[in-house]
């Protein structure tokens, strides 16, 4: 490319391999078949004990989310989460054929730098992670009214390996696609971050418009969760020129609610420690927004950063 980008996670990846935007159309293609492809093999044992318990495909089809619904099932609630997290599984190939498509090296797709940077990894584990359990506390002893025990053994602990294999696939599969493949594409067509980081946080916010938390709290509040959380995560990938961090922040993100609070109307139910009776989607929101300000603040400061120069040039 003969545009010079000033973000060396734009420029580093700009200045190798094929990046014609059309290839990031055909690679999005062939992400977007491999994660739907996914999908029917893992609904498949859900369908089948489904119909034996005589569920029609229409009742199927007018309730959806009775897929992963145990007692319908029959299935145990660590199996259906396993088939869930079965779908990132089945994409990780669609991601590295779309890799192949542009002949560039996979860290070109992940950093700046030519070695993973497990410092920007671990601290935003650490920093995003902190900010979860105190929240988690706050529920915990001052609305604990809404919180309900659900230890259970051995299914905690069976369901404890699970996660910590499957959430880290399943997150790097949406930060890869969200924050790295449409975020690098974007750029390059339009040679500015910010509609990148805008039009990848809105399709996140779209392709979670399915997840049963939107019926139940509200269409607007929980697209507007989803498209902060996106949003925070895309300004903080190009700030920091690579992935790391953004990974860092949905992996423990999604592993401490796994492990911590589960709720009827989430899309993964886990045999986490507590059930929540009661969620307030506004302040969830809040806090998101809060977390992720207050979390760029910190490495903005920390890392010296420029926003103006990583962001708009």
């Amino acid at each position: 490319m003969d545009y010079e980008f000033h973000n060396r996670f734009i420029a580093r990846a700009s200045q190798s391999g094929r990046n014609n935007f059309s290839l990031f159309i055909l690679g999005l293609f062939i992400i977007v078949l491999f994660y739907l492809i996914g999908g029917l093999i893992a609904t498949m044992p859900l369908i089948s004990s489904l119909h034996k318990n005589g569920f029609t495909n229409e009742i199927i089809q007018k309730n959806k989310q009775i897929l992963f619904d145990s007692e319908a099932t029959d299935l145990s609630v660590n199996f259906i989460m396993f088939l869930q997290f079965l779908i990132f599984i089945i994409t990780l190939p669609g991601i590295f054929l779309a890799i192949l498509l542009h002949k560039r090296k996979f860290m070109s797709f992940i950093s700046h730098s030519a070695k993973f940077r497990w410092n920007f990894f671990c601290n935003s584990i650490m920093i995003w992670g902190i900010f979860n359990i105190l929240i988690f506390l706050n529920s915990l002893f001052f609305e604990n009214e809404n919180l309900i025990p659900n230890f259970k053994t051995p299914d905690f602990f069976y369901m404890l390996p699970v996660l910590f294999v499957c959430v880290p696939i399943q997150t790097f599969v949406e930060e890869f696609l969200f924050r790295s493949y449409l975020i690098q594409g974007i750029t390059f067509l339009t040679k500015n971050s910010i509609p990148a980081i805008i039009i990848s946080a809105l399709l996140f916010s779209i392709s979670h418009a399915s997840n049963p938390e939107i019926k139940a709290f509200g269409f607007e509040v929980m697209l507007l969760f989803y498209f902060i959380f996106g949003l925070g995560l895309g300004f903080i990938t190009v700030i920091t020129e690579g992935l790391e961090m953004a990974w860092g922040i949905h992996l423990i993100h999604n592993l401490l609610s796994g492990i911590l609070i589960t709720s009827e109307n989430s899309v993964l139910k886990t045999n986490a420690l507590f059930v929540t009776v009661a969620q307030n989607a506004w302040s969830e929101l809040i806090f998101v927004t809060a977390g992720l300000s207050f979390f760029s603040l910190i490495i903005i400061n920390k890392f010296k950063l420029s926003i103006s120069y990583y962001v708009f040039k």
